[in-house]
This record gives C-alpha cells, sequence and structure tokens, in this order.
C-alpha cells in the first residue's frame, strides 16, 4: 500500500510539473515580442509564424522554483549556477546576437566554473581512467558541444526535447540496471516532466500554443 501511493505521489507531482511548463510557456510567449524573444522566419527557417524563443526558460524556471521542494547535494547547487549562466547568456543571444565568439566564451566559463567549484569531470570512461590533463578539456568540449548540439536540433520539432527525453530515460534505466534502484528518483521525474511539458507545446498538442526552445534550452 506504501508503494502504492508512493507511485501516485510521484504521478500528480509529474503531472503538476508537466502542466507548469506548459503554462509558463504560454505566459512567456504572452511577453516574447517585448523582450524580442522572437524566431522570425528567414531563407534558412521554414516555419511560417514568428514563434516565441521561450521553451528554455520556461523549463529552467519550472526547476528553479521547485528546488524548495528538494534536499540536493552541493555539486549539484554549482552546476544549477553554471546552466544559470548558459541560460541567461542564451536568453540574451535570442534577443540581441551576441555572437558566436561571446557565447562560446560564455558556454567554457560556465562549464570551467562547474568543473572547478563541483571537483566533477570525466574522469573515465567505463575501465580506462583518464588523467585531469586530458579530462578536463575533454569535459569542456563535451559540454560545449553538446549545449550547441542541442542549439541546433532545435530547428526540427520535438527532436531536442525529444532528445533530452531519450536521455533522461537511458540515464534512469542505465540507474536501476548498476545499483537496482533510480537514484534522485524525484529529481529526474521533475526534469523529465519539465521537458515534456514543452515538447508537447512544441510538437502543437496544444492547441492555438507554438514556441521553440531558444538558444536559452
Amino acid at each position: 500500500m506504501l508503494q502504492l501511493t508512493q507511485t501516485s505521489h510521484q504521478i500528480v507531482f509529474f503531472i503538476i510539473i508537466c502542466l507548469s511548463s506548459i503554462l509558463l510557456t504560454q505566459l512567456l510567449a504572452r511577453y516574447a515580442e517585448k523582450l524580442n524573444l522572437m524566431d522570425v522566419p528567414s531563407e534558412r527557417k521554414n516555419h511560417e509564424a514568428v514563434t516565441p524563443l521561450v521553451g528554455g526558460l520556461a523549463i529552467y524556471l519550472v526547476l528553479v522554483t521547485s528546488l524548495p521542494f528538494f534536499t540536493l547535494p552541493e555539486k549539484l547547487y554549482w552546476l544549477l549556477l553554471s546552466s544559470s549562466i548558459l541560460v541567461l547568456i542564451g536568453a540574451v543571444d535570442d534577443a540581441i546576437d551576441l555572437g558566436v565568439r561571446l557565447r562560446f566564451l560564455a558556454q567554457i566559463v560556465a562549464t570551467l566554473i562547474m568543473i572547478v567549484a563541483s571537483d566533477l569531470w570525466i574522469s573515465s570512461l567505463s575501465i580506462i581512467e583518464i588523467p585531469t590533463s586530458i579530462g578536463v578539456p575533454f569535459t569542456i568540449l563535451a559540454v560545449v558541444g553538446l549545449t550547441n548540439a542541442f542549439n541546433l536540433a532545435d530547428g526540427i520539432d520535438g527532436l531536442s526535447s525529444g532528445q533530452m527525453l531519450l536521455g533522461l530515460l537511458n540515464l534512469t534505466i542505465a540507474s536501476y540496471a548498476f545499483s537496482g534502484e533510480i537514484h534522485q528518483i524525484s529529481w529526474l521525474i521533475l526534469l523529465v516532466a519539465a521537458v515534456f511539458g514543452f515538447f508537447l507545446v512544441n510538437l502543437s498538442f496544444i492547441p492555438k500554443l507554438k514556441a521553440f526552445l531558444g538558444d536559452a534550452g
């Protein structure tokens, strides 16, 4: 009975976060034009209508406002700080086009903050140990590369958010396969629900509402 109750709470939690992501995307979309967060169709953009670039901001705000309900490791707060820098730079870039060099520099700085403050970097690949002199640059390359890869994938509806959902699913399966339990399951549910809410918006399952992730995503 306890397990059933816990599962029910997790389902309700998922629905609340998913709806919050959808509603916040809709709210931000109303102010997107004033904030200049609009994607205008051009020769290299195939969508027909001017579309708000607020999906990434909505997901980020849902995550941040949910933090008081969690007890997180200190390292994760540093990771969130680095993410906050990327979200801020991405939103500003969506509004005024900062340029590639400044965007890359900000991404590298944010990654370095995460590495130095949280003492986290890629130190091994399966059974192969990686020295710090190689692991740190490799981590920077991986984070910056993935960040820009997701931005490029935002050009196709559902691709970026779909990839993120698949990545989180793989993480959940791997966690259970290696330890027999899912670590930080509430945090994973939060991430999946927030992204899934935008996923529904981006694929036009929500009537009269359309948005892209934007560079902040």
